[in-house]
């Protein structure tokens, strides 16, 4: 289990303040978008991690992610706990600034003096933090390096760190562009796997409630038809916006293929039906325009949930593919719960030409 360092006295530094509600709200959003928080290790970010510190000659360089109430650690060399709290955090004051923050000797600067990580452990004397900023301006958390002791640090340091900085967002975004499907913005299948699977492993291992929601918009090959790609397009974009509105910052999202979407709720089979007619009802309130005037799309949902209708993550997705084509068996627009136990319908696997 990942440890969360808890200073005696979480006073915060003079300097520490929030964001108005508003733009802090925007930036949290941003920031779960990137699906960063609470994801395994990974090399490509801890490989960076040990370049700075071999650039700078420090003991510990961090990747610091700052959410509403703690900040997270992506990657970290040479510091034991993988979050503390946020407001003692000298990198929840750096993603308020738009230069790096550079401390020589915390005990003789008046914002830190009495900060906790400054008085205890990890008693921080060193700190240089350049913010994580998004080509938006979107500051997500900063890279800093730390040391025990007062260090000098010139501007040749401080645009290295920049750059450096620099490379961890392009990372970033490349992560993000590989995990995001291009057309809607929502999880691709295979990050939807991921993040499904880690639901699921969550509980299991907790013994709470799992679900799995699929759906796809009915009579979408008419939809490209009569309308056109573009239109087809601009239907799925907006139908995965007015479903993604609809839930929780932490419910996953993604596009399994064509028109085709699934949730992964931590939620029993009873309240996934609800978030199920929620989606249905926020798609078909939705009105597109086109040259042949203006139209409204359905769409039809499956709902498995765990264990009753799969042991598994593809035996649940088996399980909703069901009693999805039996929603659209039944007339479509509709929600349909998977039989306990059950197993896709041999027509459901035709493919998406004749669910349409």
């Amino acid at each position: 289990m990942a440890s969360r360092l808890r200073p005696d006295d979480a006073r915060p530094a003079l300097m520490s303040c929030r964001l108005s509600p508003e733009r802090e709200d925007a930036r949290l959003a941003t920031l779960r978008s990137y699906d960063l928080l609470d994801t395994p290790q990974e090399e490509s970010f801890d490989r960076l991690t040990r370049l700075g510190q071999r650039l700078f000659d420090t003991p510990v360089v961090l990747i610091s992610l700052i959410d509403r109430d703690r900040q997270w650690f992506k990657s970290r060399q040479g510091f034991e706990a993988q979050e503390t709290p946020r407001e003692p955090a000298f990198c929840n004051i750096t993603i308020q600034r738009d230069e790096p923050l550079v401390v020589l000797d915390a005990t003789r600067d008046l914002r830190f003096a009495d900060n906790p990580f400054v008085v205890s452990a990890p008693h921080i004397r060193f700190y240089a933090g350049a913010p994580l900023r998004t080509a938006e301006g979107v500051a997500l958390g900063a890279l800093c390096v730390i040391d025990t002791k007062p260090r000098a640090f010139a501007r040749k340091d401080v645009a290295a760190l920049n750059d450096l900085a620099g490379v961890v967002m392009d990372a970033f975004d490349l992560r993000r562009q590989a995990t995001t499907d291009a057309l809607t913005g929502v999880l691709s299948r295979r990050a939807f796997r991921v993040e499904a699977e880690r639901g699921l492993d969550h509980a299991a291992l907790r013994g709470g409630p799992f679900s799995l929601v699929t759906f796809d918009l009915d009579r979408f090959k008419s939809v490209n038809d009569t309308h056109g790609h573009m239109t087809g397009d601009l239907v799925l974009r907006r139908a995965s916006a007015a479903c993604q509105a609809e839930l929780r910052a932490g419910d996953p999202l993604g596009r399994l293929g064509g028109e085709e979407f699934a949730v992964a709720l931590p939620v029993g089979e009873a309240e996934a039906l609800e978030v199920a007619r929620r989606l249905q009802h926020a798609i078909a309130a939705e009105t597109f325009e086109s040259a042949n005037g203006p139209f409204q799309v359905t769409a039809s949902f499956g709902v498995a949930s765990w264990p009753e209708a799969g042991a598994g993550l593809d035996d649940l997705m088996a399980s909703a593919d069901a009693a999805l084509y039996a929603a659209k068996a039944q007339g479509r627009d509709r929600c349909v719960s998977a039989a306990p136990a059950s197993r896709a319908s041999p027509f459901a696997a035709r493919g998406r030409e004749e669910r349409a």
